[in-house]
């Protein structure tokens, strides 16, 4: 075996071998193992049947929730194993799930069912791998293939277009010809797919380090789940900072954020805007003035869509907004950032701010990283001092402007914030005593 099987996976195996069954690790499993990847997951099939499999333990508690679909889930050494019975899938009428799963005692038909031939194989202790479709080579050749023929494969489950495009994006893998020509042909079947389940491939798909190339490669099939993005292809930006058309600066920009799929999101869609805002000069200068609002607010309407949860609809809205801040840098917008953002979405927006500027003009990018240089260089400093932010961190408190005089009630907040906004100004200090005096002065 060319990779160390976890002990309790190869218990389970030997157990259900021993009482006359068939059995062997399956899936994503055997995948990350053969590319020297700590799987997530160990999943096992094998030719017993769910009430076999559960004889095959006694005295210990399984667990029964997908039993009608084959599965079972046994908690063994700390961790929880789903066990499956091979099967082969029915009619899938909603091209989303099976209407019907039937049993079956051949491991090659079980395989045969799945999606991509990487998923396709499994694995046992003594036997080896077992790999009836290829995908120990297409591995190697890091190709992305569907098992048997794509379209039906996409047919049965519209969302295995964007798996097949998140596994792409993951490893860095190209996307055979045949499977590409159907992802593209099929892409109108993710209609039929809940948002919830697309932002979570499409999260996927943002995260890697080959989202720019498949966004680009593939932009008709983002266009189907997210419709607002077709105003950017071939957009042209006629403007000295840019080289490229909205579109594309997108996705080149996408490469500069690896890793972090809510930041792939937010660049995707930060000058989604750009379109809708487009005015030209005398001089045929293009300019997008108000852009960032336009784009937060669409990709708040795409994030609701997909249903998404508040935090990250946060997150993203304030990145996109604040996307095109970082201009000259000055302490107070620099207090003025850490203020609306904080510290770790502040710190984001830099990576954002880079991306974006290494997806425009060459002539002009190492004066933007110079300046963005020069804004982490002032956030970082601010930090350090625990500078006033927020009316929480001023050396004065309601307290204080009640044993002034002032009056509690919405008027004393608004008072803490006109002293949050001078500081904020650098047109007072934050020191009590000349909070206090401005607060007698007015």
């Amino acid at each position: 075996m060319p990779f160390e099987m976890p002990r309790a996976v190869q218990i389970i195996i030997q157990t259900l071998n021993r009482t006359g069954y068939e059995a062997y690790a399956v899936g994503g499993c055997v995948r990350d193992s053969l590319l020297g990847r700590v799987p997530k997951d160990w999943d096992v099939c094998t030719s017993a049947l769910p009430e076999q499999v559960m004889a095959a333990f006694p005295g210990h508690k399984i667990y029964t929730v997908g039993i009608q679909h084959g599965t079972v889930v046994l908690p063994l050494e700390g961790e929880n194993y789903e066990i499956t019975t091979f099967r082969t899938d029915g009619a899938y009428s909603d091209h989303r799930h099976p209407d019907e799963v039937r049993f079956v005692r051949s491991l090659r038909e079980d395989l045969a069912r799945r999606d991509l031939t990487i998923n396709a194989m499994a694995c046992h202790p003594e036997l080896g791998i077992q790999d009836c479709f290829g995908g120990q080579e297409d591995l190697k050749n890091g190709l992305i293939r569907c098992v048997g023929n794509p379209e039906e494969r996409f047919e049965e489950d519209g969302l295995r277009v964007l798996r097949a495009l998140r596994f792409a994006a993951r490893y860095g893998f190209t996307i055979e010809p045949g499977t590409a020509q159907a992802i593209h042909r099929k892409a109108e079947l993710l209609r039929c797919v809940a948002g919830e389940r697309i932002w979570t491939e499409l999260r996927g798909i943002l995260a890697g380090p080959q989202a720019g190339r498949l966004a680009e490669e593939y932009r008709d099939v983002l266009a189907v789940v997210i419709p607002e993005l077709t105003a950017m292809f071939d957009f042209p930006q006629h403007n000295p900072h840019h080289c490229f058309d909205v579109w594309t600066h997108t996705c080149r920009a996408l490469d500069g954020v690896s890793g972090d799929g809510v930041l792939g999101f937010a660049l995707l869609l930060h000058d989604s805007g750009k379109p809708a805002c487009q005015t030209r000069d005398a001089r045929g200068i293009d300019h997008f003035h108000g852009h960032p609002k336009v784009s937060a607010e669409l990709a708040e309407q795409v994030l609701e869509r997909f249903r998404c949860d508040n935090r990250t609809r946060e997150n993203v809205s304030l990145l996109i907004l604040w996307h095109d801040y970082c201009r000259e840098p000055r302490r107070r917008g620099a207090k003025r950032l850490l203020a609306a953002l904080g510290s770790e979405r502040t710190q984001q927006l830099f990576r954002i701010a880079e991306a974006d500027a290494r997806a425009q003009s060459p002539e002009t990018l190492d004066e933007k990283l110079e300046t963005l240089e020069r804004w982490r260089e002032l956030v970082a400093q601010l930090e350090e001092e625990n500078a006033c932010l927020h009316t929480r961190d001023l050396a004065v408190s309601g307290r204080d402007l009640i044993a002034l005089g002032c009056k509690p009630g919405p008027g004393l907040g608004r008072v803490l914030n006109e002293l949050l906004e001078t500081v904020l100004r650098d047109e007072v200090p934050n020191e009590r005593e000349a909070l206090l005096k401005l607060v007698k002065k007015n």
